[in-house]
């Protein structure tokens, strides 16, 4: 989770360049349901690989020390409630951070009682 959290944060634009990434991987739909109320949109490994491109998760995978594929397998569950947590209002918050660890992971917990 830290290492995901730095990724968007750390990035140009945060949140915001995350969601260029996904527009521009043709997958703008997808990241904009998680940003918006409703139901989140699953988004398969493969798909993150395309929006994230080789770079990104490969960074990920070594910083975390996990293989690419569970990285991949990982972010596909992780992000889409990193994104909508993020988002409770329905946009991108202005200074286009994520949320801390602590306040996604207590948002998180709550999907598994």
């Amino acid at each position: 989770m830290p290492v995901v959290l730095s990724m968007i944060n750390n990035q140009q634009g945060g949140l915001g360049g995350l969601a260029e990434k996904f527009q521009q991987g043709g997958l703008g739909d997808i990241f904009n349901s998680w940003v918006n109320k409703g139901e989140n949109r699953e988004i398969s490994p493969d798909q993150v690989d395309t929006a994230l491109g080789a770079e990104t998760v490969d960074t990920i995978a070594a910083q975390s020390g996990q293989s690419r594929d569970d990285v991949l397998g990982s972010l596909s569950g992780i992000l889409p409630q990193v994104v909508d947590k993020s988002t409770p209002e329905g946009q991108i918050p202005a200074d286009g951070q994520a949320r801390g660890e602590n306040e996604v992971l207590n948002s998180l917990s709550s999907l598994f009682k």
